[in-house]
């Protein structure tokens, strides 16, 4: 996935376009599209941070079958990701 090779990459502007690929993947129903799209919304990655959206693109990437959603959605309701994000 080409938006992969943005979101690797640590230059300026790479991970604006990163999130734009996987928001064109995530259109086309494209399960790791909407994968990478939560994450990026999760973690302002080229985008203002939304957990809403994070949620809800996760979500669909789950339903759409992609297993690693699953085991993120579950991390981000556990207790050791909400004390990381609270910051304490």
């Amino acid at each position: 996935m080409l938006g992969l090779t943005y979101y690797e990459e640590d230059e300026s502007g790479s991970l604006e376009s990163a999130f734009r690929y996987f928001e064109k993947a995530s259109e086309l129903s494209d399960p790791q599209g909407w994968y990478y799209l939560g994450l990026c919304y999760m973690d302002g990655t080229g985008v203002a941070r939304n957990g809403p959206r994070a949620i809800e693109a996760m979500t669909r990437s789950r339903d759409l079958g992609y297993n690693p959603a699953e085991d993120m959605l579950k991390y981000w309701g556990s207790d050791e990701f909400k004390h990381h994000e609270s910051g304490s």
